[in-house]
């Protein structure tokens, strides 16, 4: 018997295989897409956190720095405090130099 004679004698499983595996990839490729928006919201309500923090940081503070040390904080918070080693006062004087 050839190829073409069994998929004509089980033409049914034949045409309805190819849809049961797109309903598979369609659930991944949703599911992937889920998660991901999800993902994505997640950092955009971490990142309006981080924004309002500052936000208060800065008007509770707006009256007691001077350039240099706003523009050294500016630096750290644009980084996440996240500098190698630490603050110290080389890079201090190296950030908020004019």
């Amino acid at each position: 018997m050839s190829i073409s004679k069994t998929i004509e004698i089980n033409r049914q499983t034949y045409y309805n295989e190819p849809r049961k595996l797109s309903v598979i990839w369609m659930s991944m490729i949703g599911q992937y897409f889920g998660e991901a928006l999800i993902t994505s919201q997640k950092y955009f309500i971490s990142k309006v956190k981080t924004t309002i923090s500052k936000t208060a940081f800065y008007d509770f503070h707006k009256n007691t720095f001077n350039i240099r040390l706003a523009k050294a904080l500016n630096k750290m918070f644009e980084v996440d405090g996240e500098f190698e080693g630490g603050m110290n006062a080389r890079k201090y004087a190296s950030i908020s130099y004019y």
